[in-house]
């Protein structure tokens, strides 16, 4: 019996965004591991889909409204995040101090554009933007949006003009959805 809709083969985008700071909160790493391990393979294993890979990171300012809330989200302990690093145990509450998201998102970025390939991968860095194989980065930094919600849609704005026309945005946040739709 054949299929009622045939199958087809998907093409792969030539961008994806990743919203990797709120996936943090999906992972649950074992102790033992660096920071590294966890989410560098899957960075990579991104790039194997796309031509421009554009990773994109909440910014957290400490006099802004959001502090005030992220606050009140209970006590964590402060943990320097180094290469050699264990990943801490209470990951959870390792993410409920701001300065720590900061530093493993800033790591993270860094880490992300040193990865050896000839693909385009672009990453906020605080305000800024660090890229690998890419020059002009003017149109996306500096950027002040605390949230990567709306970070990510000035990243596909910048694809778009350059030339990209297909598009993935990788995230669990159901605003980033609600933006998109809104948007198109």
């Amino acid at each position: 019996m054949s299929p009622i809709i045939p199958e087809r083969k998907l093409l792969a985008p030539f961008l994806m965004v990743l919203q990797l700071s709120t996936c943090c909160y999906l992972v649950l790493p074992k102790p033992s591991r660096t920071t590294q391990l966890i989410f560098l393979p899957y960075i990579t294993s991104q790039l194997q889909h796309v031509t421009r890979l554009d990773i994109v990171w909440d910014e957290y300012v400490s006099h802004s409204l959001k502090a005030g809330a992220r606050g009140k989200r209970g006590k964590g302990v402060r943990r320097r995040v180094q290469p050699s690093s264990a990943v801490p145990g209470n990951w959870s509450s390792f993410l409920r101090i701001a300065d720590n998201k900061s530093e493993l998102f800033s790591y993270l970025a860094t880490m992300a554009v040193s990865i050896d390939t000839s693909k385009q991968v672009i990453s906020t860095h605080h305000v800024n933007v660090i890229c690998k194989n890419r020059q002009d980065v003017s149109s996306l930094a500096p950027c002040t949006h605390e949230e990567a919600d709306t970070r990510m849609f000035l990243h596909v704005e910048d694809a778009v003009r350059h030339g990209h026309n297909k598009v993935s945005i990788c995230t669990v946040d159901t605003d980033v959805a609600v933006l998109a739709v809104a948007s198109v």
